[in-house]
């Protein structure tokens, strides 16, 4: 039979018996009795357990996407930030709350707001920002070393008052000349690494009042270029494909970012979409000795793990379920197959003896003899077991514990 090696032991009285389940019973007379062992060696197998790796700039990316999301709420959480935004000519209903740890630098003008963030240090916000109505028209979100939980912002966001109440054109630009012309990326340093940030897009700061800092809403959808020295990366909010986002209209609730207006419990979107390529390796599967076997025995044999280098590319999406809780699809078409040597299997089997892992000594020869005429062994992970694997790497992650505002 192709692909099966089949070895037969003739084990006489007083053979060796088996530690494990299936060796002979001491207390029977074997004298004249022949006990057989026959071992059945398949050259294909399903993989079990898998273990892998998300690569690092997708990570990063969502980490960014994150921030930028964080910044954004914290200024607008600002209830004179709010008017600045509130083109319906209408008020916030909590236009007399005091900010809750910031203050103001110099005398807060209904155009021109310097806050401070030195004394929200409890909160892992420090630093400052400028929030500005332009003379040529935008409303200007100048990031001075933003801080929050441990990520810095640099760099100014322009807001471009769209033809709709309360929705905003926007993207990043200079802070003196801010134009569609003029695009200077945001500066974003997450882990130690700085990355440009570019923002195509629209918002919409929903103050569903009477309380915003509880329910209002930014509603943010776009594509955020993410560039440094590893590489270049996209994000989507909000939609599945750039073509999507209409930057000159209002994002579309039923999928874009929102992130509540409330600094004091969640920093990151707490409904709508994330996608950007992301790579996921497997480093390592799970092979079960017993599933190498045509016919099964009586003896349960251990599992043997074989590292691999597998990776795996994909536009993974996001939904975001709760603050920082994003359940994440990973698309895959197709198995991957991963080769080893009747060799190589020999010797991770000849591991599991020498160490006891397999006591019968008899039953380890036949294995090894069994692995040794093998030419080759290929090891499949199956398109369902790849994409629930990596989906759960990815949320694994991106888990970070950033989104919850500390107590």
């Amino acid at each position: 039979m192709d692909g099966i090696v089949r070895l037969t032991l003739v084990l006489m009285a007083g053979g060796c018996g088996s530690a494990d389940k299936g060796g002979p019973d001491p207390t029977e007379d074997t004298s004249s009795v022949a006990s057989e062992v026959q071992i059945d060696f398949v050259s294909s197998v399903d993989a079990g357990k898998v273990e892998g790796d998300i690569d690092a700039e997708a990570v990063r990316a969502h980490e960014i996407a994150e921030t930028l999301s964080a910044s954004v709420a914290l200024l607008t959480a600002d209830v004179n930030v709010q008017a600045l935004l509130n083109t319906d000519n209408g008020s916030s209903d909590n236009v007399s709350l005091k900010p809750p740890c910031w203050g103001y630098v110099g005398v807060t003008r209904p155009t021109e707001i310097t806050m401070d963030y030195t004394s929200c240090f409890d909160f892992g916000i420090e630093g400052g920002a400028f929030v500005r109505d332009h003379p040529s028209g935008p409303v200007l979100f100048d990031f001075k070393n933003l801080k929050i939980g441990g990520r810095e912002v640099v760099g100014t966001l322009a807001l471009q008052a769209l033809d709709a109440p309360n929705g905003w054109r926007v993207y990043e630009s200079d802070s003196i000349t801010p134009t569609l012309d003029n695009r200077v990326p945001l500066g974003v340093t997450v882990g130690g690494y700085t990355s440009g940030a570019r923002f195509e897009g629209s918002a919409e700061l929903d103050l569903a009042g009477p309380s915003p800092l509880e329910v209002s809403t930014w509603w943010q959808w776009g594509s955020i270029t993410i560039e440094d020295a590893y590489g270049a990366v996209e994000v989507l909010q909000g939609a599945g494909d750039a073509a999507e986002v209409d930057p000159s209209a209002k994002p579309d609730r039923a999928t874009a970012a929102g992130v509540p207006v409330n600094w004091l419990t969640c920093r990151c979107p707490t409904s709508g979409a994330l996608s950007y390529d992301a790579t996921w390796t497997a480093t390592q599967v799970e092979v079960d000795i017993d599933d190498l076997k045509v016919t099964e025995d009586d003896f349960d044999d251990p599992t043997i793990l074989v590292d691999v280098e597998l990776p795996v590319s994909a536009t993974a999406s996001l939904v975001a379920e709760g603050c920082g809780e994003w359940v994440a699809d990973w698309p895959i078409s197709g198995d991957l197959v991963h080769t080893i040597t009747g060799q190589q299997l020999f010797s991770l089997i000849e591991v599991q003896c020498n160490t006891r892992a397999i006591e019968d000594e008899v039953h380890c020869a036949a294995l090894l003899d069994a692995a040794s005429a093998l030419e080759t062994v290929d090891i499949r992970i199956g398109e369902s077991k790849l994409s629930n694997q990596a989906s759960r790497a990815l949320e694994q992650a991106i888990d970070s514990g950033f989104c919850q505002v500390p107590a």
